[in-house]
């Protein structure tokens, strides 16, 4: 047993170097793999809510009480006169 305990030689394990650039790609499949799975959660659940609607306006917002107010010489440009 002792002529081995000797002989063995322990190799060591192969180290992986972490740079920014693997970091980078790591977080980035991370991210892919997480928006996958909530496009599919969100496809396979079928959408029981109503869809929201945007009714168009009929037609320009009307000045504000702070715009209708202001001084002739603050008007810049894309002001509203």
């Amino acid at each position: 047993m002792t002529a081995l305990r000797g002989g063995a030689q322990q190799v060591p394990a192969p180290r992986m170097q972490v740079n920014p650039h693997t970091v980078t790609i790591a977080l980035a499949a991370a991210l892919a793999v997480a928006l996958t799975a909530l496009v599919i959660v969100l496809a396979t659940s079928g959408g029981g809510s109503d869809p929201i609607r945007i009714a168009p306006t009929s037609g320009p917002i009307p000045p504000s009480a702070a715009e209708r107010h202001q001084q002739p010489g603050l008007d810049g440009p894309g002001m509203r006169p």
